[in-house]
């Protein structure tokens, strides 16, 4: 019998025994698995070393182990140093390259001045960086700079750079604003700064961190023509004025950078702008006034910060593609102050999320949720509803019932996430808000709701459905009555849905071991109803 030729073996083989190779690697060491990589004839295309060494980098020793790597053999050097040198956490392993390049009081400077060769190899790692971080509280020496800045010439040394982040005093960032850079982050203190508890700091004019920034931003405005992205963590001087050189802008963050109308008057220059992030901060007063802006490919604003700033913002921007919303009142407030936001939604919006610190009332018992989200029902083609209030109050301040979710459903039929999260509340609504909303929203996928099991109805009282519903969750602060039953009235709904997530850590053991027992017969459920499925496939 004679053997036929060998078939060649597709991209899809080639793949499934990476993967198993890969697999086996994972239980070596790097000395061992180095060596077996030298004899695989599969490691020698460039696509699969890079995919090889990605997994490699996810390990507790991957930098150690790729390093190795680099080393052992100079086929592997280029698609190993674009892993390992691809997100820079610092400058200094680039630096170091130069063997005279010493630290002395937190100031680098250079002894001697590197040869050619030297140089050549610096520049050579330099190419494979695409993030770079520059957030020590260390500086370069000026001499290092203006040599390096010599030495190069018109040449970045990072030509590859898509995103650089910085800080005061911010060690050589000007050596590296290359024309190929999409995104930037400045801020304005670096790593050793408490910004959870302390927030942002605020440079004044004059100050040395400031001049480093104003200078750095105007060098990026002159080098880099087409940045995408900018984030502006804390507050400087003269902010406005220097987003406006970035003409191709798409996206941007201004965090903690105070007085918000101060940038509407410049819209005009960044008026591509497709994504925005803005805290206005927490205070209810407003320094001058707002000036009509436009933004008109705007697709997503997120706004934090007092919730009367909040309103003035939306009321001064004329935003007619924005489909996704994100409002984060950080300041506690009435509900009559709340709903002020609320009101100037637009046709086009698609995804609305709202959190809030809700006052106690003074003159009333409890707040009804459905009438904070009533301004939410003249918007008829919502896919997505997020809103979470919270209180300091040890009264149950809210009051949900089904009458109010059947409101929300019935105006937005094409809702695909639904999520209504608050705590002590007065009142819940009941099982029979979610036949209603198996009703009227075909296409719900996500829902998160809290609803009362103390009474609940006959079988026969709930139509048996087929909505395609897949999550849902609940706090868990709440016990479920009569878990079994529960489970059935679920099914019967929700036929594609397992289990029941909780939200909550903070719940008592009690009310989980009960919505445990719901998910587990709802499990049940769920594998009876999949394998009666595939009995009818076989039989017929």
């Amino acid at each position: 019998m004679t053997r036929g030729k060998r078939r060649p073996s597709s991209p899809k083989l080639k793949w499934i025994r990476l993967h198993w190779l890969v697999r086996d690697y994972s239980h070596l060491t790097a000395k061992s698995s180095i060596e077996l990589m030298a004899c695989h004839p599969m490691l020698e295309n460039f696509d699969i070393l890079y995919h090889c060494f990605n997994i490699l980098m996810e390990e507790p020793s991957g930098t150690q182990t790729l390093a190795m790597v680099i080393r052992c053999c100079r086929s592997w050097f280029q698609p190993g140093a674009m892993v390992l040198w691809r997100d820079m956490k610092s400058a200094l392993p680039l630096f170091k390259l130069l063997p005279s390049f010493q630290l002395v009081d937190k100031i680098y400077f250079l002894c001697t001045s590197p040869t050619d060769r030297q140089l050549a190899r610096m520049k050579e790692y330099g190419k494979f960086v695409r993030s770079l971080r520059l957030l020590e509280d260390i500086a370069i020496d000026s001499s290092f700079y203006i040599y390096m800045a010599q030495s190069s010439g018109h040449d970045p040394i990072t030509p590859s750079l898509q995103k650089l982040s910085w800080a005061p005093p911010a060690p050589g960032v000007l050596l590296f604003m290359s024309p190929s850079l999409r995104y930037a982050a400045v801020y304005t203190a670096g790593v050793g700064w408490s910004w959870g508890l302390s927030g942002c700091p605020r440079l004044l004019d004059g100050s040395p961190g400031a001049h480093i920034i104003e200078l750095s931003l105007s060098r990026l405005a002159a080098v880099v023509p087409n940045l995408e992205g900018f984030e502006l963590y804390g507050e400087i001087p003269k902010y406005p004025q220097h987003i406006t050189g970035f003409g191709k802008l798409q996206h941007l963050v201004l965090k903690n950078a105070t007085s918000p109308q101060h940038l509407f008057p410049l819209l005009s220059f960044i008026s591509k702008l497709k994504d925005m992030e803005l805290d206005v901060g927490s205070s209810p007063y407003i320094e001058g006034t707002f000036s009509h802006g436009s933004l008109s490919l705007l697709e997503r604003l997120s706004l934090s910060g007092h919730t009367s700033v909040i309103t003035a913002t939306l009321r001064s921007l004329s935003l007619p593609r924005l489909h996704d919303l994100s409002l984060s009142c950080r300041v506690a407030t009435s509900v009559p102050v709340l709903r002020g936001p609320l009101a100037h939604f637009l046709p086009s919006l698609r995804k609305i999320h709202l959190s809030a610190s809700v006052k106690a009332p003074p003159d009333v018992e409890f707040y009804d949720i459905s009438f904070i989200l009533e301004p939410l029902l003249s918007v008829r083609g919502l896919e997505n509803i997020s809103v979470s209030f919270s209180s300091s109050s040890k009264i149950p301040l809210f009051s949900f019932q089904d009458a109010g979710v059947e409101a929300v459903v019935r105006s937005c039929p094409g809702l695909k996430q639904l999520s209504i999260k608050y705590r002590r509340a007065k009142a819940y609504p009941t099982i029979h808000c979610l036949s209603s909303l198996a009703h009227h929203c075909s296409v719900l996928r996500i829902l998160r709701l809290d609803f009362t099991t103390s009474d609940l109805p006959n079988l026969c009282d709930i139509p048996i459905l087929s909505h395609p519903l897949q999550t849902l969750i609940v706090s868990g602060t709440t016990k479920a009555d009569h878990p079994r039953k529960l489970a059935l009235l679920l099914n019967r709904l929700f036929p594609y849905l397992s289990d029941v997530k909780q939200d909550n850590v903070r719940f008592r053991l009690k009310e989980k071991n009960t919505w445990d027992e719901v998910s587990d017969s709802l499990n049940h459920l769920s594998l009876a109803i999949q394998a009666d499925m595939a009995r009818r496939r076989i039989e017929g």
